[in-house]
């Protein structure tokens, strides 16, 4: 793929400006996933996400850029790529996302009213799943329960 612009075009869903939901076909816990795992993320506006085969799109040399969003993320969150071939960019905690739970918050509501449920995103910002290796895993560890309060027992007259 081909370097990145310098910074985030205008619909980048990374921006914090960006329509929240706008993640195309990808559920916001994929799409958080996915980015969390270093996976290739071509910006938007040089693929095609709703072909299925999008992916094949990123064989053809010079037809994909990098997103800078994502590396401005990446930054944000003091995370580093893998790739050696992706820039990296300053972070800017004004114009981006700063969190992958912020990320959840600003897209679940827009996502969901197009996909349906994400009950990992719910998970995530519950505090019921989190982040482990660049993985969502559901905790198995249950909030401990409130005890009720007892009642005392007060003698009838």
């Amino acid at each position: 793929m081909k370097p990145c612009s310098s910074k985030p075009c205008n619909q980048c869903p990374f921006r914090r400006k960006s329509l929240p939901g706008y993640l195309g076909t990808a559920s916001t816990s994929q799409f958080i996933s996915s980015t969390m795992m270093d996976e290739p993320m071509p910006c938007h506006q040089t693929v095609d996400y709703e072909d299925p085969n999008w992916k094949d799109q990123l064989r053809v040399e010079g037809s994909a850029h990098y997103c800078a969003g994502a590396a401005v993320f990446f930054a944000n969150i003091c995370k580093e790529t893998r790739d050696p071939f992706r820039e990296v960019l300053p972070a800017d905690h004004i114009a981006v996302l700063a969190s992958p739970l912020e990320f959840i918050q600003h897209h679940i509501a827009g996502n969901e009213r197009v996909l349906g449920p994400d009950p990992d995103a719910h998970a995530l910002l519950e505090g019921r799943a989190f982040f482990i290796n660049e993985h969502i895993l559901l905790s198995s560890v249950e909030k401990p329960k409130r005890a009720k309060p007892k009642r005392s027992k007060r003698s009838k007259r």
